[in-house]
Protein backbone atom coordinates (compact mmCIF):
# COMPACT_ATOMS: atom_id res chain seq x y z
CA UNK A 1 0.00 0.00 0.00
CA UNK A 2 1.10 3.56 -0.37
CA UNK A 3 0.22 7.03 -1.50
CA UNK A 4 0.96 8.97 -4.65
CA UNK A 5 2.40 12.21 -3.37
CA UNK A 6 2.75 14.14 -6.62
CA UNK A 7 1.39 17.63 -6.25
CA UNK A 8 -1.12 18.99 -8.79
CA UNK A 9 0.37 19.85 -12.19
CA UNK A 10 3.71 18.32 -11.16
CA UNK A 11 4.46 21.21 -8.80
CA UNK A 12 7.00 18.98 -7.04
CA UNK A 13 8.80 18.00 -10.25
CA UNK A 14 12.54 17.53 -9.79
CA UNK A 15 12.34 17.96 -5.99
CA UNK A 16 14.58 15.76 -3.88
CA UNK A 17 13.30 12.43 -2.55
CA UNK A 18 14.67 11.67 0.93
CA UNK A 19 14.91 8.45 2.95
CA UNK A 20 12.03 8.32 5.45
CA UNK A 21 14.16 6.46 8.01
CA UNK A 22 17.51 4.70 8.31
CA UNK A 23 17.95 1.30 6.69
CA UNK A 24 19.41 -0.63 3.76
CA UNK A 25 18.54 -0.26 0.08
CA UNK A 26 17.16 -3.62 -1.11
CA UNK A 27 16.28 -2.54 -4.66
CA UNK A 28 17.35 0.33 -6.90
CA UNK A 29 16.45 -0.07 -10.54
CA UNK A 30 13.76 -0.02 -13.19
CA UNK A 31 10.49 -1.96 -13.03
CA UNK A 32 7.67 -2.23 -15.59
CA UNK A 33 4.88 0.26 -14.81
CA UNK A 34 6.78 1.78 -11.85
CA UNK A 35 9.80 3.07 -13.77
CA UNK A 36 12.81 3.85 -11.57
CA UNK A 37 12.26 2.48 -8.05
CA UNK A 38 14.14 2.54 -4.74
CA UNK A 39 13.08 0.16 -1.94
CA UNK A 40 14.50 0.50 1.57
CA UNK A 41 14.21 -2.02 4.41
CA UNK A 42 14.17 0.18 7.49
CA UNK A 43 15.72 -0.55 10.86
CA UNK A 44 13.16 -1.69 13.46
CA UNK A 45 12.22 0.90 16.06
CA UNK A 46 13.74 0.40 19.51
CA UNK A 47 11.91 -2.36 21.37
CA UNK A 48 10.17 -3.63 18.22
CA UNK A 49 10.86 -6.41 15.74
CA UNK A 50 8.47 -4.91 13.18
CA UNK A 51 10.16 -4.48 9.81
CA UNK A 52 8.98 -1.69 7.51
CA UNK A 53 9.81 -0.87 3.92
CA UNK A 54 9.39 2.24 1.81
CA UNK A 55 9.17 2.34 -1.96
CA UNK A 56 9.85 5.46 -3.99
CA UNK A 57 8.74 4.99 -7.59
CA UNK A 58 8.82 7.07 -10.76
CA UNK A 59 12.02 8.81 -9.63
CA UNK A 60 14.76 10.25 -11.79
CA UNK A 61 18.49 10.49 -11.15
CA UNK A 62 18.58 7.51 -8.77
CA UNK A 63 21.46 8.03 -6.35
CA UNK A 64 21.05 4.92 -4.19
CA UNK A 65 22.63 1.50 -4.70
CA UNK A 66 21.56 -1.97 -3.53
CA UNK A 67 23.22 -2.81 -0.22
CA UNK A 68 23.88 0.84 0.61
CA UNK A 69 23.11 1.89 4.15
CA UNK A 70 21.09 5.11 4.20
CA UNK A 71 20.14 7.41 7.03
CA UNK A 72 16.94 9.31 7.69
CA UNK A 73 16.60 12.41 5.47
CA UNK A 74 19.42 11.30 3.15
CA UNK A 75 18.80 12.42 -0.46
CA UNK A 76 18.09 9.40 -2.68
CA UNK A 77 16.83 10.70 -6.02
CA UNK A 78 14.75 13.42 -7.66
CA UNK A 79 11.00 13.29 -8.19
CA UNK A 80 9.85 12.31 -11.65
CA UNK A 81 6.76 10.73 -13.17
CA UNK A 82 5.99 7.88 -15.54
CA UNK A 83 9.43 6.36 -15.97
CA UNK A 84 11.30 9.04 -14.07
CA UNK A 85 11.31 11.65 -16.81
CA UNK A 86 9.35 14.89 -16.87
CA UNK A 87 8.16 16.13 -20.23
Amino acid sequence: TGADLNLPRDADAHSIVYAAASGVVTFAGRLPTWGNVIIIKHDPLAGSNLVRYTRSAHVQEVGAKVGERVRRRQPLAKDGHAFGVHA
